[in-house]
């Protein structure tokens, strides 16, 4: 009895070794592609070669251009208020410098509005990066500073917004998750407000509108699938808060609300990384 109780803890050990290993061995397949990945493709996404505005050479309409990570690339349909076109560059993944590399190497898109949202991709990797802390925060700033000098030579007018606080960590990411980050996301939400006051640039502050006040996403607005993600309740608040935003900046403003046009939504790139 006591034999075949040994040999079942033993089976269930083994078994138990082999799942772990086989977990963590397509953790590090999926590691090592995000390494070549972001070596192959430095802007953090798969360039399709074409401006988002084939196909579309006819619409005269003003241009609201849509720049950062995922959670402007998922914002699926922004408000676009009648007379203008929505034209989406964010892509998921993506840091402040990927983005300045696209900027600076892209071909420009003039548009009348630009929104810009990065910095989370930057922010959360301090955990597995504790040696280049200061590096990653320093070059964040700089970073936004010229993201800007970019966007305001080829918009009419910028809005920023701040980092949304992150939700909850899951388990296996606490490891590598820095109990900092959250300060540091707030720390670096206050750089904006601050540097879009001296540029007298609008601000849809995310942080505000979707935060509790202690640098943590509100539980009603977490996207269930991944932490660093919103819900759609989420993103109607934000909406209203654009939508207000545009009509005090003096820019034309009506009730008709439209989304992306599907020949804009098909143009645009999506293979991309899976973080946002």
């Amino acid at each position: 009895m006591r034999q075949r109780a040994i040999r079942t803890v033993l089976w269930l050990a083994f078994a138990a070794s082999l799942a772990g290993n086989f977990t963590l061995a397509g953790l590090l397949y999926r590691a090592f592609g995000d390494v070549q990945f972001s070596r192959v493709f430095p802007f953090g996404y798969v360039p399709n070669g074409d401006l988002p505005l084939g196909g579309q050479a006819q619409d005269t309409r003003p241009i609201l251009a849509f720049y950062g990570d995922s959670r402007i690339a998922d914002w699926r349909a922004p408000p676009v208020l009648q007379g203008y076109r929505l034209v989406n560059l964010a892509h998921g993944g993506q840091t402040s410098g990927q983005l300045l590399a696209q900027l600076r190497m892209q071909p420009p898109v003039t548009s009348e509005l630009s929104v810009l949202g990065v910095g989370i991709n930057d922010l959360h990797p301090i955990g597995s990066l504790p040696r280049l802390r200061a590096d990653i925060l320093r070059q964040l700033r700089s970073n936004y500073a010229e993201v800007l000098d970019a966007l305001q030579a080829r918009s009419r007018r910028v809005v920023v917004m701040t980092v949304i606080p992150p939700g909850p960590v899951p388990f296996q990411r606490r490891p590598l998750w820095d109990g900092t980050t959250r300060s540091e996301v707030r720390a670096f939400n206050q750089f904006v407000q601050d540097i879009a006051a001296a540029r007298g640039m609008p601000l849809l502050d995310a942080e505000r509108l979707l935060g509790d006040g202690t640098g943590n996403l509100r539980a009603e607005y977490v996207d269930p699938s991944f932490f660093l993600h919103v819900n759609s309740a989420a993103y109607a608040i934000l909406e209203r808060e654009l939508s207000s935003i545009l009509g005090e900046s003096g820019l034309p403003a009506n009730s008709g609300v439209r989304g992306p046009d599907s020949a804009e939504a098909a143009a645009r790139p999506e293979l991309r990384p899976e973080r946002p």
